[in-house]
């Protein structure tokens, strides 16, 4: 895998409760717009992704994992597989998230990958901005029902 870009974004939300939505691969409807549905493959924690649109890749199969405090994401796709780490940590009483995103370099399509990176930059910082929002929404609910 070769690095190909950093996002990092700040949050009210409690750490375990971003590492929770994160490792609910089933939530991602609920932050990624372009995420139809995950249909699951019958393994543990393996998803077909379904997205509202086409994408670079016409099929991608999700897996997910937790390691400590970072849930990492493995998409394979049919042109580019990719890898999406969450790390999440609290620094002055503030939720601090990680995205770094790594691609599969034995894998890459036939583009390049100048022009590719700042817009999945740009994409993937827009899903975690939701991710944020959907987190914060969460973290009031679960206070208020206490």
């Amino acid at each position: 895998m070769q690095d190909f870009f950093d996002n990092t974004i700040t949050s009210s939300a409690s750490t375990n409760d971003i590492l929770n939505i994160l490792g609910k691969p089933r939530l991602l409807t609920k932050w990624d717009n372009e995420v139809r549905r995950l249909e699951p493959t019958g393994e543990n924690q393996a998803f077909t992704i379904v997205r509202n649109q086409a994408a670079i890749n016409t099929t991608e199969r999700l897996t997910v994992r937790q390691i400590a405090d970072t849930i990492i994401y493995d998409i394979q796709g049919n042109r580019l597989s990719y890898q999406v780490q969450f790390t999440v940590h609290t620094a002055a009483s503030t939720a601090v998230l990680d995205q770094r995103v790594l691609i599969d370099k034995n894998n890459l399509p036939h583009l390049p990958l100048s022009l590719l990176r700042p817009i999945a930059k740009h994409a993937l910082l827009t899903n975690l901005r939701a991710l944020v929002v959907f987190a914060e929404r969460w973290s009031a609910d679960i206070e208020e029902r206490l």
